[in-house]
């Protein structure tokens, strides 16, 4: 008997373990879908931020001590969870898109504005 010789992925050329669709079938090429997705994990994000922001307000509501940190204990974990949701949907790309958005250096930087002047310049 030969000895069966395996070789990467066992799932390369099979269906979706999940979905049972066929490999090329089984990614995301669907443009509205992804769209929906996108949007979907930057409400979580959103989610998540006021989930954070609403722990800083426990301390001014009237409810007994006990209650306050079952209600943090509860906003925390539910940040955390809609966060990394939110992240593990939109992916590294966004991501680092929306670093570059956020980076105090790009704020004040505009290169069209440099490449104009050049232009205007040289008339």
């Amino acid at each position: 008997m030969k000895p069966v010789r395996r070789t990467g992925n066992k799932f390369a050329n099979k269906a979706c373990p999940v979905s049972g669709r066929p490999p090329d079938t089984a990614s995301m090429t669907n443009p509205t879908k992804f769209k929906f997705l996108t949007v979907f994990a930057i409400v979580l994000i959103i989610l998540s931020c006021v989930l954070f922001c609403l722990i800083f307000a426990l301390p001014f509501l009237p409810i007994p001590l006990s209650q306050k940190g079952i209600w943090g204990t509860v906003l925390f974990i539910g940040g955390e969870t809609f966060w990394w949701l939110g992240i593990a949907i939109v992916g590294k790309q966004m991501i680092t898109k929306y670093k570059k958005y956020l980076n105090p250096r790009n704020w004040y930087s505009d290169t069209k504005d440099s490449t104009n002047e050049s232009d205007n310049s040289n008339q």
